[in-house]
């Protein structure tokens, strides 16, 4: 069973959680060699050493955050205000993007990466205009 440790305490990862993180192993490996240069010496100290579960900890606190920080955004971005056209063409582009994804992952990856490049990209006006309100708000409190 994959969630039993063996007598180190290190838990055996599935083939599947070994597959479909390489994608994010490179990204951890970059930002190991940054904090321990010269301590990689493949993509199993991403996933059996300390440095790596924090790396990896660190990156699920990051998307984590982003995705709560758009519900703390929600009068800037509107979205109780969505015209119903464009809520169901967003429901459509998640479906398509499931469908992509069971199709062919590899696909549905990349492309999925371009929307999230391109989201984040489009993203820097709001991040402008939240910044913006945040120095608006401490200079009215402390001025």
């Amino acid at each position: 069973f994959w969630l039993s440790a063996d007598s180190s305490g290190v838990r055996p990862l599935s083939s599947y959680v070994l597959k479909t993180y390489t994608h994010f192993g490179a990204l951890n490996v970059r930002i190991l060699a940054l904090i321990k240069p010269g301590g990689i010496q493949s993509i199993n100290d991403v996933f059996y050493s300390t440095y790596g579960i924090l790396v990896m900890r660190f990156i699920a606190y990051a998307y984590t955050y982003h995705y709560l920080n758009w519900f703390s955004k929600t009068n800037v971005i509107g979205w109780h205000q969505i015209s119903r056209p464009r809520l169901v063409s967003i429901g459509v582009l998640w479906i398509l993007s499931l469908v992509l994804y069971v199709w062919n992952y590899k696909t549905g990856f990349i492309a999925l990466y371009c929307l999230s490049f391109l989201h984040v990209f489009l993203e820097f006006p709001l991040n402008h205009l939240t910044f913006v309100g945040i120095v608006k708000e401490l200079k009215q409190r402390y001025a």
